[in-house]
């Protein structure tokens, strides 16, 4: 898909998936693997939770596709079928609905069928038969974004990248402030590594990426009531975050305007990381060569974060006269908030570009991007890393170098991602999905990965 293309398709994706979103009473979103098959036990796991939730009277919304995303919605109406079933079906769901969906009840579909988000790709099959109400999508951020808003809950069952991507993605904005609800992890065995792998490099090593209760607020569980349990009793549920209509207006201002600034500059080496990498990172020293040897050969250089690593890239470009060769692209705070990751002074008299909407600023980042290099980061970094990956994987997104600079924080993720993803249960990726990356520790494996060597 063209750049063009791809803007025209996201913005009608906003409108054909806010046309349904609205009349949708709130439900609970599950994510999880499609090559999860129903010989696999997390698959009977998933239609026990589908029917528990029945029960309750709250609907299920997936991703409408094989695997986990039949699995949930099956269940559901396998207990919907059981003749003794007299929940006031939709209940719980209209009872925590307020605010903003008080003026989207026209036309409001029966609470009790299932919901699904579908991305159209080429090779699966299509919308699930589980699946009562959906809309098919062209383009994964709008599609995500459809999954999560007007939800009650967040259930995560194990996955490939795709689900990781869509995990993340939830859970930075959770961190962000930008919702409250709970975010569940069905499936220990599967969740446990990967969990244990971001504590070590996010909380506990010597970074201090983010705060260990941002790791500490989700639930991880076998028990399908455990799960039902965490919905029910959280505290303060809504649907939507913020006004469907508000979003549907930032966004179909800002898409444009991401196709503008990316219509403006050349093609670049976008350069990910956390705002808050300390001055004596080693991968700072390690970039720093890097980011040298690009603008010695005039390699654009895109980076999208304040803090320490843009004004690296900044005094790098500038003591080689190459400054105009660098590019910001930055999230700006929204109505009413502090910017977290505070730019340089030296970035606010020289051209850059903000947005305000985290979508809009991974499409900064991802698109019209020669190569990516990642240092280490928080939620954030993790969320784009992962989109590539999965836009990579599914074939929306041309391949690219990937390098990720730093093994001691790369590795153990990347490493528990291997481990349950290509386990002897089931495999979630293929192994060549893990060939899409490459994890660095110098400035010379770097930039033969950033060049194609």
């Amino acid at each position: 898909m063209s750049i063009a293309s791809e803007w025209q398709a996201i913005l009608a994706d906003l409108e054909k998936g806010f046309s349904l979103l609205k009349r949708l009473p709130p439900a609970v979103t599950f994510f999880g693997g499609a090559r999860i098959t129903p010989d696999d036990p997390i698959y009977e796991a998933a239609r026990e939770v589908g029917r528990r939730f029945a029960r309750a009277g709250i609907p299920p919304r997936t991703g409408a596709g094989p695997g986990i995303m039949t699995g949930v919605p099956e269940g559901y109406r396998a207990a919907l079928a059981e003749p003794s079933s007299e929940v006031p079906l939709g209940a719980f769901s209209q009872g925590v609905a307020e605010g903003f969906e008080a003026e989207c009840v026209a036309g409001r579909v029966d609470p009790s069928r299932t919901q699904g988000i579908k991305i159209y790709l080429p090779f699966e099959p299509e919308t699930n038969e589980a699946i009562d109400e959906s809309v098919e999508l062209l383009t994964f951020p709008i599609r995500r974004l459809m999954l999560y808003e007007n939800s009650l809950a967040l259930v995560c069952f194990p996955g490939g990248f795709g689900t990781v991507d869509e995990l993340f993605e939830v859970w930075a904005r959770r961190a962000a402030d930008l919702h409250r609800d709970p975010i569940i992890f069905m499936g220990e065995a599967f969740w446990t590594p990967l969990l244990r792998a971001l504590r070590a490099v996010l909380a506990e090593g010597p970074r201090k990426l983010v705060a260990p209760d941002v790791l500490d607020e989700v639930v991880v569980s076998d028990d399908p009531e455990r799960v039902l349990e965490a919905v029910t009793r959280a505290q303060g549920l809504v649907g939507f975050d913020e006004d469907p209509e508000v979003i549907a207006r930032r966004l179909a201002l800002e898409i444009p305007y991401v196709a503008g600034a990316l219509g403006v500059t050349p093609n670049a080496v976008t350069v990910l990381g956390a705002p808050t990498l300390a001055e004596d990172d080693p991968t700072l020293d390690v970039a720093e060569v890097v980011l040298g040897a690009l603008a010695r050969t005039e390699v654009p250089v895109r980076v999208g974060t304040g803090g320490v690593l843009s004004r690296c890239a900044l005094e790098v470009f500038r003591a080689l006269g190459r400054a105009e060769r660098l590019q910001g692209f930055f999230l700006a705070p929204g109505a009413g908030k502090a910017r977290k990751d505070e730019l340089p002074p030296a970035w606010t008299d020289r051209p850059h570009f903000e947005v305000t909407d985290p979508i809009a600023h991974k499409l900064l980042l991802s698109r019209r991007t020669s190569a990516f290099l990642a240092l280490p980061g928080d939620l954030h970094t993790l969320e784009t890393v992962f989109s590539v990956l999965c836009e990579i994987q599914t074939g929306k997104l041309a391949r690219r170098p990937i390098a990720l600079l730093g093994a001691d924080y790369w590795g153990p993720i990347m490493e528990a991602c291997a481990q349950v993803m290509l386990s002897s249960e089931r495999r979630t990726i293929s192994p060549e999905d893990l060939e899409l990356f490459r994890i660095v520790d110098t400035a010379e494996d770097a930039l033969a990965v950033l060049s194609g060597v």
